[in-house]
């Protein structure tokens, strides 16, 4: 559905990245857009579509990029990370306690070491140019950087739950109970 987003497209987008130019290096800036958005507001919708857009307005080098869900790949990646670290993702929540017992177990990593080694990751994508960084903290991460325009959708509570009905296939019961505990 969304050509732009999955991991293979952002390998794509960095190997890009870090080849050698055939022509001289356009040094200009590069933008980037986080974008930030309320459970069922569209974001992968938007993005996606976002992203296409500014391709075929602004073509460059490389490709604009959206990182999302796969942008957990990238984080593995770029910090010689374990598959199963990726379910200890910074946007999950747990409590305190729990998580503190299970890293104490060494059930899974520090939290902070995932939440750092994902700002990370966001930073130098951000700082390349030409991606979309939906959620993760990306507005936090990049709020100093120039480049970077944020963005943050919203929506009334019928039309997110109606979106994620239908993005899910879900009933308006569990849609609803869905939205509700990801807000």
């Amino acid at each position: 559905m969304w050509k732009n987003i999955g991991y293979e497209k952002c390998l794509s987008f960095i190997n890009c990245q870090l080849q050698p130019a055939a022509k001289p290096v356009d040094h200009a800036i590069k933008p980037a857009i986080t974008l930030s958005r309320q459970t069922g507001a569209g974001g992968r919708t938007v993005a996606g579509r976002l992203a296409e857009y500014l391709q075929s307005h602004a073509p460059v080098q490389c490709a604009w990029t959206v990182f999302d869900k796969n942008l957990m790949a990238k984080v593995l990646e770029d910090h010689h990370l374990s598959q199963r670290v990726a379910k200890y993702e910074p946007e999950t929540h747990k409590p305190f306690f729990r998580d503190w017992m299970e890293e104490f177990l060494e059930l899974h990593p520090s939290t902070w070491n995932v939440v750092r080694d994902t700002a990370e990751t966001i930073w130098q994508l951000a700082s390349m140019g030409n991606v979309i960084i939906v959620g993760r903290g990306g507005a936090v991460v990049t709020a100093s950087m120039k480049n970077v325009l944020h963005v943050r959708l919203v929506g009334s509570l019928e039309r997110r739950i109606a979106h994620v009905q239908e993005f899910y296939n879900l009933d308006a019961k569990a849609a609803a109970e869905f939205v509700k505990t990801e807000d």
